[in-house]
């Protein structure tokens, strides 16, 4: 007989057991986006310069302009800056602080996918969907990085949820669309004009032969509205400071984004299709399914129709832009894992789908897969970074173990067992990999954390007052750090710098730490203790400059560290 619970709801055996499950797997989340999430140092060039825009924020209380170093940042809107710098506030200056935003943006987002999956497919489809998302290799480590696209994945996510909810509702009430408009400003202002595209695929995919979607219904002239007081605002303030900054944010940020390659990262016109087959490991050859799906449900069909048009329109429209990275296709593993939740969770049901040759096929598939990424992912760590084989073939024994688990589950009928061991296997792997990275800090390349050289200044100037200067090269976690600006000789600013602001902007914003060639001499051969930073290339041009009396002191990827005084014995 059916229980009551406190607030007098019924509870019964079927509920607690999904009640169970449920916080079973956002916690399994909240353990896995947290694990170690402060241990390594941040990376180069995107985690330092976030963490240290952030950073500033909190040290000038400017909330409005973002700044780098004193320099002002303007190469994507403030939400990320804000989040960063509310945490860094909340929790203090450290890597975990910094990180803290995009872990907790992942895990919104898989609250999404979770109320979006269970109102189409129900409690066990959405718990699968939130697991093949955790558990898919981009997703996963991008929750770990300092990056607007998780902040985007998150917001883009539960706007569509609102349109979703408002849809499916009987009495088509108001507030669903407020929150849609909303989360369309908020996502604006994480990333520009994308935030608002890609939710409007996944609306125009429902609308799609489906004459009960009436989208006058929709009120978008009250949204549009809303939309603006939410988005327009950051915009209009620092335009009316400066109107050129009008073409930098619409033409530079968006057509030339788009339309052409200046900003050096055009690639292939199919890159984005082997990036989504690597970001969707191990559940990859899953995706070959979909193109046989069935539902009888009209709502089924809508959602459908709803994560097929948010991922294909979304691809299609990264594809055709000629700025390409891999993170930008990150919101797209959302609809992706939802559909793949629910094939996982009929295939693993005995009761509604027997057993098949190509069941057993799909998972011998899945386990090869996994087993490949790891054996792949162990061979480059040994040889790119000289990792010991021995910690390589721990990895490799735990997911051959698994692998064998689940394939003998399989084989006996298991189905669920045999799935649940496969997502354990593959997140024992991924948190073993997110543990074996600090590891290799010192090996990335331009990537390589500042963190070795902050470390290293402080410690040999405890009152962190040395001029500290950056030669020719920029290394943006490094003020981040020290916990203020260093000096810049010969770099008024980069090339996104140049972009974001004014000529004469940047003349007047870097007077106060650009350094002119005699100031420079000046503190190489003062009294004063200096320290140098500069890439391994530039050594000898310093020892020229410097009378050949500089010391290193710290090297860590392409750079070093150098001072005009060798360190205290």
């Amino acid at each position: 007989m059916p229980k009551p619970s406190a607030d007098g709801v019924e509870t019964t055996p079927g509920n607690q057991v999904r009640a169970f499950w449920r916080w079973t797997v956002f916690g399994l989340a909240v353990v896995a986006l947290l694990f170690q999430l402060g241990r390594r140092g941040l990376n180069e060039p995107d985690e330092g310069r976030y963490a240290e825009v952030g950073r500033e924020m909190i040290a000038s209380g400017d909330w409005l302009v973002p700044r780098w170093n004193g320099i002002e940042h303007l190469s994507k809107p403030p939400i990320t800056y804000w989040l960063i710098a509310a945490s860094l506030k909340l929790f203090g200056v450290n890597d975990f602080a910094a990180r803290l935003p995009a872990a907790l943006a992942a895990l919104g987002t898989l609250v999404a996918v979770y109320r979006l999956a269970r109102s189409a497919w129900g409690e066990r489809a959405a718990l699968w969907a939130v697991l093949v998302l955790l558990t898919s290799l981009e997703f996963f480590a991008v929750a770990r990085l300092i990056t607007p696209d998780m902040i985007l994945t998150c917001l883009v996510t539960w706007s569509v949820w609102w349109f979703w909810d408002w849809y499916t509702s009987a009495d088509k009430r108001p507030g669903p669309l407020v929150w849609f408009y909303g989360s369309l400003g908020l996502a604006m202002m994480t990333k520009g004009p994308i935030g608002v595209i890609l939710p409007l695929f996944a609306v125009l995919a429902v609308r799609w032969r489906n004459p009960r979607l009436r989208l006058r219904q929709m009120k978008w002239g009250r949204g549009a509205l809303f939309f603006l007081l939410i988005a327009a605002p950051w915009f209009v303030a620092l335009a009316w400071r400066d109107p050129e900054l009008w073409h930098y944010f619409i033409v530079r940020e968006v057509f030339e984004r788009v339309a052409t390659g200046k900003l050096g990262r055009n690639k292939v016109w199919w890159y984005f299709l082997p990036v989504v087959m690597a970001g969707m490991w191990p559940w990859t050859p899953l995706l070959l399914t979909l193109r046989r799906w069935r539902e009888s449900t009209a709502v089924q069909k809508d959602f459908v129709r709803l994560c097929a048009g948010w991922a294909a329109l979304g691809l299609i429209l990264f594809t055709l832009c000629n700025s390409k990275l891999p993170t930008y296709v990150l919101p797209l593993y959302a609809p992706l894992a939802m559909l793949l939740g629910a094939v996982v969770a009929r295939v693993e049901d005995r009761e509604t789908m027997p057993a098949t040759r190509g069941i057993w096929l799909s998972g011998i598939a899945l386990m090869v897969t996994q087993m490949l990424g790891v054996a792949l992912a162990a061979g480059v760590a040994h040889a790119r970074y000289a990792l010991p084989w021995g910690a390589m073939g721990g990895l490799l024994g735990v997911t051959a173990a698994g692998t064998t688990i689940g394939a003998v589950l399989l084989w006996r009928g298991r189905r669920a067992t045999a799935a649940v061991t496969f997502v354990v296997t593959t997140l024992v792997a991924l948190l073993a990999i997110a543990t074996v990275i600090p590891r290799l800090e010192r090996s990335l390349g331009a990537q390589t954390t500042a963190k070795w050289f902050g470390e290293r200044i402080r410690h040999e100037d405890p009152a962190n007052d040395a001029p500290v200067v950056l030669y020719d090269t920029t290394v943006w976690g490094l003020p981040f750090y020290l916990g203020r600006p260093v000096r810049l000789y010969h770099f008024l600013m980069t090339d996104q710098e140049q972009d974001a602001v004014s000529k004469s902007q940047a003349d007047a914003q870097t007077k106060s730490t650009a350094l002119t060639k005699p100031q420079f001499r000046q503190l190489l051969a003062g009294p004063q203790r200096m320290f140098c930073v500069a890439r391994a290339s530039q050594v000898d041009r310093l020892q020229t400059i410097g009378g050949g009396k500089l010391y290193l002191l710290e090297q860590a990827g392409p750079w070093v560290l150098l001072s005009n005084q060798p360190a205290p014995s």
